[in-house]
C-alpha cells in the first residue's frame, strides 16, 4: 500500500493513539517524516512532541571500550565494539521518563 503523509495523518487522527514509532536505517527520512507529521498534525490542532533515540544513545568513546559477544546469521559467534546498533548502546530510562510526563496529543520517536 502507498500512503502519502496526509494518509498516515488521518489514521493517526482517526485511531486515536498518542505514540507513533518510526524506525528504518541510518538517512533513510525518519526525521523527515516525523517532522513532516509534525507540522500536518499541528494544522488539526494537535500538539505534538518528537524524540530522537539518538539524543540517548550512550558516549561513542564507552561504546568503543564495551566489547559485545553475539551471534551472527551464520551461526558464529563474534565479539566487536558496541556498535549503536545494540540496544545496550542506549540508556532508554531518561527517554521513558520524558515519554511518561509529556503532555502532547500525538509523541512521535
Amino acid at each position: 500500500m502507498n500512503y502519502d503523509i496526509k494518509d498516515i495523518c488521518n489514521l493517526v487522527i482517526k485511531s486515536g493513539h498518542k505514540y507513533i514509532l518510526i524506525s528504518g536505517n541510518g538517512a533513510s527520512g525518519k526525521s523527515t517524516l516525523a517532522h513532516n507529521m509534525q507540522d500536518m498534525l499541528q494544522k488539526t490542532n494537535k500538539t505534538v512532541s518528537i524524540f530522537h533515540t539518538d539524543d540517548f544513545m550512550l558516549d561513542k568513546e564507552y561504546r568503543k571500550k564495551t566489547l559485545k559477544t553475539y551471534v551472527g546469521k551464520d551461526g558464529t559467534t563474534r565479539t566487536q565494539y558496541m556498535a549503536s546498533t545494540f540496544p545496550d548502546a542506549y540508556d532508554f530510562s531518561p527517554l521513558l521518563s520524558a515519554i511518561k510526563t509529556d503532555t502532547s496529543n500525538i509523541v512521535i520517536i
